[in-house]
């Protein structure tokens, strides 16, 4: 084999270990960040109907699953966007406690959109790239 074509050769295979862990890399974030809408769905319904017990049960749930998802996520995004769902959890959390309807729910769609921000954010498209 002539060096030329070992030369491309590695940089095809390079590119393709690049593309195939960007694609892994959005498909963990894809399906984490659905489930963690999916618990935080729960305590937002929670919350709606005043169910204050159901609430913080859900809301425990989403700290658990927060909690594993969080290592994985840190691998792979900004520790800045990281914090921010650490932060908006734990006003979460206090609100629930203190049952403060209003507040909880806003808290709660704000850790939505930053859930559901994330793999849009992280996407391999042309948006994204300029």
């Amino acid at each position: 084999m002539n060096q030329t074509f070992k030369v491309l050769l590695s940089v095809a295979v390079l590119a393709a270990i690049i593309f195939g862990m960007g694609f892994i890399s959005q498909r963990i974030l894809i399906h984490t960040s659905s489930e963690l809408e999916k618990e935080l769905s729960k305590v937002e319904d929670s919350t709606v109907s005043n169910d204050w017990n159901t609430a913080e049960k859900s809301l425990k749930k989403v700290q658990e699953t927060w909690s594993g998802i969080k290592k994985t996520w840190a691998m792979l995004i900004d520790h800045m966007e990281i914090d921010n769902i650490d932060i908006t959890l734990t006003r979460v959390e206090k609100y629930v406690l203190c049952k403060d309807t209003s507040s909880a729910l806003a808290e709660a769609a704000a850790l939505m959109k930053y859930i559901r921000h994330i793999p849009k954010k992280e996407a391999l498209n042309i948006e994204n790239i300029f």
